[in-house]
């Protein structure tokens, strides 16, 4: 629910400067819509058949074709002039290249010890597989290195992907607190391990999402095109 809470006026503040043409507001809401149809996905194929399977269904489709017309707004070969020249590579590379490393390590650690043995944990009871784990190593761990690898590159890709993952990564952030939080309340206890890794990347996280968006200047198409004839 924290995300929704959180999603919603988030992705109602993206449409708002989106349709004022904010490069801001396409980036935010490419990040958004990249989450939600992430989320959707996840709900369709791992969420047991309920009354809301078809509404999973469709946010998920209205999402990802949303996510791709944003795309087509945004003008990429134009984003390495509209970011600050402070603008901290470093900083941003290391952490996607950290974020992907630590999700590979969590989740490659909990799935071989399953294909190895055969035998199902008891927090796995009345699932058919591991889609949270699926969708971050298929969809997740591949963004977020390409967004590191094209930023190093100085690629104009590098700072779309970069946006898109960070802002994912940002509902990320804010919600796994409260699924440790949750964990506690339910069982007194959370897996430590899993737990405090993300953790600190969540804190982390929220402040370099806020520090990436804070480096994006909004430059008017019109002042781009003064001089050329």
């Amino acid at each position: 629910m924290i995300n929704l809470f959180i999603g919603l006026p988030l992705l109602a503040l993206a449409m708002y400067l989106s349709g004022r043409n904010s490069l801001r507001g396409h980036l935010l809401l490419a990040g958004l819509l990249f989450y939600f149809c992430y989320v959707y996905l996840m709900f369709t194929v791992g969420a047991a058949l309920i009354g809301l399977f078809l509404v999973y269904i469709s946010i998920f489709a209205l999402t990802g074709v949303s996510f791709f017309l944003n795309l087509s707004e945004i003008e990429v070969a134009r984003l390495p002039d509209q970011v600050s020249g402070g603008f901290p590579h470093r900083l941003f590379i290391g952490f996607l290249f950290t974020f992907s490393v630590v999700l590979v390590v969590l989740w490659v650690g909990r799935i071989v010890p399953i294909m190895m043995t055969g035998q199902v944990p008891p927090d796995m009871a009345g699932q058919t597989t591991l889609v949270s784990q699926g969708l971050d190593l298929g969809m997740v761990v591949p963004l977020a290195l390409s967004a590191g690898i094209l930023l190093w590159r100085r690629s104009s890709w590098g700072y779309l992907l970069t946006a898109i993952s960070m802002t994912h990564g940002l509902m990320m952030f804010i919600s796994i607190p409260a699924w440790i939080v949750v964990a506690l309340i339910r069982e007194g206890k959370t897996n430590l391990f899993e737990a405090s890794p993300f953790l600190v990347l969540s804190l982390i996280g929220i402040a370099l999402t806020g520090l990436f968006y804070q480096n994006v200047q909004e430059i008017s198409s019109k002042s781009s095109h003064v001089g050329i004839r």
